[in-house]
C-alpha cells in the first residue's frame, strides 16, 4: 500500500473574480484553523505561540499577495485556471 497519496483539490477556469473568491476562501479557512488553535494554546497557558503567530500572518500575505495579483491590471471578468492540489504522507519522517 502506498503512504503518499495526491489528491485534486480544485481544477477549473474561472473569471478572476470568482478566482479570487474561491481561493481567499481557503486561505481563510486555514486562517481561521490556526486562530483557533492560538486561543486553545493561549487558554490552555501552552507556552510560546509565536509559530503559529507566524503561520496566520504568513497566510494573511500569501492570501493579500494573491488578492492583489488577481487585481492589478486584470479585469474582472478576464478568465484565468486555477489548479490545486492536496498531497498527503502517511510516512513523513520515513520511519517505513
Amino acid at each position: 500500500m502506498s503512504k503518499q497519496k495526491k489528491y485534486q483539490l480544485i481544477s477549473g477556469i474561472f473569471n478572476s473574480s470568482e478566482a479570487k473568491a474561491i481561493i481567499v476562501s481557503f486561505y481563510n479557512h486555514k486562517i481561521n484553523y490556526h486562530n483557533n488553535q492560538l486561543l486553545r494554546a493561549i487558554e490552555c497557558n501552552e507556552g510560546n505561540v509565536s509559530h503559529i503567530e507566524q503561520k496566520i500572518m504568513d497566510l494573511n500575505h500569501t492570501s493579500e499577495s494573491i488578492k492583489k495579483f488577481l487585481a492589478d491590471g486584470i479585469e474582472p471578468d478576464q478568465l484565468v485556471e486555477v489548479k490545486g492540489f492536496i498531497e498527503i504522507n502517511l510516512d513523513p519522517l520515513g520511519n517505513g
